[in-house]
């Protein structure tokens, strides 16, 4: 399987960030959460919270078509990005299995129904 690389230099890659940061203006995840989600959160990404990943619902590894498709990418926190990829809660940095990491990235798609609505038809969403 190809490994698909984005840099500085993809302009494709720079383009569909700056598509997705627009759409997105902030953290999705942070959208979707109450307010006691949030002070935990805060608490525990300190600076990270801060800064902003382009995060894939969907591996790139596992599903290299999908790298540039911008309904499977969302702006993230780092440190929620961050865990999420490692199969972690995304507030408060526990260990969780593969389900509730599905759990957790339907919850943030679905604050964007026309995103949400998109991947479902096209059977991208595992739920």
């Amino acid at each position: 399987m190809k490994v698909i690389r984005r840099s500085s230099q993809d302009k494709r890659w720079q383009d569909i960030k700056k598509e997705v940061a627009t759409r997105d203006r902030g953290c999705r995840l942070c959208k979707v959460l109450s307010t006691q989600e949030f002070l935990q959160l805060r608490k525990n990404a300190g600076a990270q919270l801060g800064i902003l990943d382009p995060a894939h619902y969907k591996a790139v590894s596992h599903n290299p078509e999908l790298c540039y498709d911008p309904n499977n990418i969302c702006m993230l926190n780092h440190y929620s990005h961050t865990m999420l990829d490692d199969c972690r809660n995304p507030i408060t940095g526990s260990y969780i299995n593969i389900e509730e990491v599905n759990s957790w990235w339907i919850r943030i798609l679905k604050g964007d129904k026309t995103q949400y609505n998109y991947l479902l038809e096209r059977q991208i969403i595992d739920e």
